[in-house]
């Protein structure tokens, strides 16, 4: 990768984010970093699939003012709580229309 100068897009540096697998792209703007693993052409690949998660739920709900502070380096860790936590909700809706045809 090459260490870009994101201040050429005119963009504010707190609404971008960089999702790169060398930490030579986003050497001057870690704080925007998304370190993803690299891809060496594995056929069950998912890490751009569970990035998506992480996007979604975690990068979407934070204020954007705030973006540059949320430590990004353990993401897939945010990611395996999200997943953890809707699949005990499912588990709870379960369980409870297990109970509500039981009480009927």
């Amino acid at each position: 990768g090459i260490n870009a100068e994101y201040g050429k897009f005119k963009i504010p540096l707190e609404r971008i984010v960089v999702v790169d697998d060398s930490p030579v792209t986003y050497s001057k703007n870690f704080e925007n970093a998304i370190p993803v693993r690299s891809f060496e052409g594995q056929r069950y690949d998912h890490e751009l699939a569970i990035l998506e998660i992480y996007l979604r739920e975690v990068i979407a709900s934070f204020p954007e003012e705030h973006l540059r502070r949320l430590d990004k380096i353990w993401w897939r860790r945010e990611v395996e709580h999200i997943l953890e936590l809707r699949s005990m909700k499912r588990f709870l809706e379960w369980r409870s229309k297990i109970k509500e045809k039981r009480d009927k």
